[in-house]
């Protein structure tokens, strides 16, 4: 293989990458919006200290974007999408919640959509 054969299966391999990250802090956050409750719920289903910077809810939205994002810069990638990626990486992420929040049931089958992963927005400039 000739580098810059190299250098484009590198480039695929990161960005693959970085869609499973960004689509596991969408997943991750969405979850414990669900079932996490109390205190530690409270402060991160909200503007904490009147900054909309943090939180469970502004995480995924701007993961969501960046996903946007990606797929708009790099429409080959858009294939990359597929249910069975979006359960594999919802099985990780149940399993490292579990582990972070033991008392919290985390369904251990998806029950939300792609849709209401990813986001509308998303879904639609993948052509679903």
């Amino acid at each position: 293989m000739n580098m810059h054969a190299e250098f484009i299966d590198e480039m695929s391999k990161s960005e693959k990458r970085e869609i499973k990250n960004r689509l596991s802090v969408v997943i991750e956050h969405v979850l414990k919006l669900n079932y996490v409750q109390g205190r530690i719920a409270a402060d991160n289903s909200q503007c904490a200290f009147n900054s909309c910077a943090s939180g469970w809810k502004n995480s995924a939205q701007r993961e969501r974007r960046a996903l946007g994002d990606l797929f708009n810069n790099h429409p080959g990638l858009k294939p990359e999408l597929t249910e069975l990626l979006v359960n594999e990486v919802h099985r990780m992420a149940v399993a490292d919640l579990q582990v972070r929040y033991p008392h919290v049931q985390f369904p251990r089958t998806r029950q939300l959509s792609t849709e209401e992963i990813v986001g509308r927005d998303v879904v639609a400039m993948l052509g679903r």
